[in-house]
């Protein structure tokens, strides 16, 4: 995470970018049983995702902010038991992602309205998905005093 606050002050403007980045890795037996025969077959599995994020309060109580976030796999299913089926996984060349701008302006300290664009392209066969929200966040409850 790195954050910059012009003089150290981030009442008025500053900037937070944020990423990180997964990694899974396992092995052992894969067991398909679709008709009550099992069938044993070696597994290798790697996944990995990350994301970045930017955001940007060019003024106060305005934020503006951009995200990517990417996921990738690379399972391998080795030869089965003899004389059974290989067991088999999801096509390895599906690689979802996302993209996302997003504005939002807080009214008060428990009040918040965002506007939101998101290119989704999580769906097989690279199917893409232009989302648009806005998005009305709000507090309930006993809070202590002090300034916004």
């Amino acid at each position: 995470m790195f954050k910059w606050a012009p003089n150290g002050n981030p009442a008025n403007t500053n900037f937070v970018f944020n990423a990180e980045y997964f990694l899974r890795k396992e092995s052992g037996d894969l067991l398909n049983d679709p008709a009550g025969a099992a069938n044993a077959s070696a597994y290798d599995g790697k996944q990995g995702g990350y994301y970045a994020q930017a955001i940007y309060q060019f003024m106060p109580r305005w934020r503006t902010g951009v995200r990517y976030d990417a996921l990738h796999s690379n399972n391998t299913v080795g030869a089965p038991t003899p004389g059974t089926a290989l067991a088999t996984l999801a096509d390895n060349s599906y690689d979802p992602k996302r993209a996302s701008v997003m504005v939002d302006f807080s009214n008060s300290e428990f009040s918040r309205i965002r506007l939101q664009y998101n290119r989704d392209e999580s769906r097989p066969a690279n199917e893409k998905d232009d989302q648009f929200f806005v998005q009305f966040i709000y507090s309930l409850g006993s809070h202590p005093a002090h300034q916004f």
